[in-house]
């Protein structure tokens, strides 16, 4: 799967800033600063369930993939609640890793519906004077 977060290759972090469970920034050596957030489109709610690994782990070195990926557990989860017969509405899970040479970081979402489901996450770069001026890439 293709996601907006693969922007972050290439990129070396300074810094990785969680606000609760519903946002997050990054900031990176180069001026940019990014976004993760899900986007309110209805009455659905999205919010990061789980955090595998430690986010200091990727700063000062270049990232090398950042991606969407495929949530067994999460499907998993929701496999089994769909056996018992206990899910109502909508639900859904979404998993991002983003990578070093020396370590990784997955961000695992989780988004609840009573009927209309948005998925997905936004991930959007809010532009910096680093990007704007080649003078201080």
């Amino acid at each position: 799967m293709k996601s907006d977060i693969i922007k972050l290759c290439g990129e070396t972090l300074e810094s990785v800033e969680v606000r609760g469970d519903v946002f997050i920034v990054f900031r990176c050596k180069s001026g940019n600063t990014y976004f993760m957030y899900h986007e309110q489109d209805a009455d659905e709610t999205f919010e990061i369930a789980e955090i595998e690994g430690d986010f200091d782990s990727l700063i000062g070195e270049p990232v090398e993939f950042a991606d969407e990926i495929f949530d067994k557990k999460g499907y998993m989860e929701m496999k089994e609640e769909q056996g018992y017969g206990v899910l109502t509405g909508t639900r859904s899970y979404v998993m991002y890793a983003i990578g070093t040479k020396n370590s990784e970081v997955k961000i695992r979402w989780y988004g609840e519906s009573p009927g209309y489901f948005a998925n997905g996450i936004t991930f959007e770069l809010e532009e910096g004077l680093g990007n704007n001026n080649l003078l201080f890439n």
